[in-house]
């Protein structure tokens, strides 16, 4: 991706190219990043083949901090120096690309479902004095605060429906989403499933609530969950971003799409899931 050149080579041939910048990998390289994108991008205008490109890209927090209205009751939230820097490298990017002549989609992506696991998995804490294990789930306050979600599985039949009828996503903003649903919801339907998992194992454990601040919850967290945790809490914060995704939109693109609750269901029994919780 160093150079426009290797990535024309890369694209050469090509009908269509779907272009994702990794929120995690290689994070602290926002520059190096969107470097490469604009090079990815450049190579696919020049290019003699490539007639669509899909972008997943994601909302631009400085510009929305600045022209739009939160909800109400909400209020303006000021990000940190370097804290938008790894959501906003992706709306560089793509803002760049509007400027090409390029037949482009762009679809933005809500919080993957598959990171709730990490983010809501129950704690196993020892009882010093009988010795059992109880399991401990920390919410945020505002646990009611409604939240976008989608699994990152569904990306993919997404983008391809897109290339299937390209013409007619030209140009598009596509905002996913399968389900708006609270935080508290979320913790309630994983807490569900873990006591059934631990039930079927003869170990049945029931799952302790515990509230914390929001601040507090994203500090416990490891790195790596700690930058998710920060995406997390703005996306979760501002009408303004959840205004841009469509239920609707995503139900015409993946009709076989599923809502969390039945999401969860449909995976509980795999690895990653059981894992998540604790269990083997």
């Amino acid at each position: 991706f160093e150079s426009v050149e290797s990535c024309a080579a890369a694209v050469d041939g090509a009908d269509g190219a779907f272009l994702a910048t990794d929120f995690f990998e290689g994070a602290s390289e926002h520059v190096v990043d969107e470097h490469h994108a604009r090079n990815i991008i450049d190579a696919c205008e020049a290019s003699h083949t490539v007639r669509h490109v899909v972008f997943s890209t994601m909302e631009y927090i400085e510009e929305i901090n600045k022209k739009l209205v939160p909800d109400e009751g909400e209020e303006r939230r000021e990000e940190k120096a370097g804290e938008s820097d790894r959501i906003d490298i992706r709306a560089r990017a793509a803002a760049y690309a509007r400027t090409k002549k390029l037949s482009c989609t762009f679809v933005l992506m809500p919080c993957y479902s598959e990171m709730f696991y990490k983010l809501l998995m129950p704690q196993l804490v020892v009882d010093e004095g009988t010795g059992e294990e109880r399991a401990i789930m920390t919410v945020p306050t505002k646990g009611d605060t409604k939240v976008m979600c989608m699994s990152v599985d569904d990306l993919g039949p997404a983008v391809a429906s897109i290339f299937d009828s390209y013409q007619v996503y030209a140009g598009h903003e596509i905002g996913l989403v399968t389900e708006f649903v609270s935080v508290k919801e979320m913790t309630d339907i994983l807490a569900d499933a873990y006591i059934a998992q631990t039930k079927g194992e003869g170990d049945e454990k029931s799952v302790e609530m515990k509230e914390i601040p929001m601040e507090r919850w994203i500090e416990q967290k490891d790195t790596y969950m700690k930058d998710f945790g920060e995406m997390f809490k703005y996306l979760s914060h501002s009408g303004a971003v959840r205004k841009r995704h469509s239920v609707a939109k995503t139900m015409k693109l993946l009709p076989e799409t599923k809502p969390f609750k039945k999401w969860v269901e449909q995976n509980k029994d795999k690895t990653q899931f059981r894992q998540s919780l604790g269990l083997r």
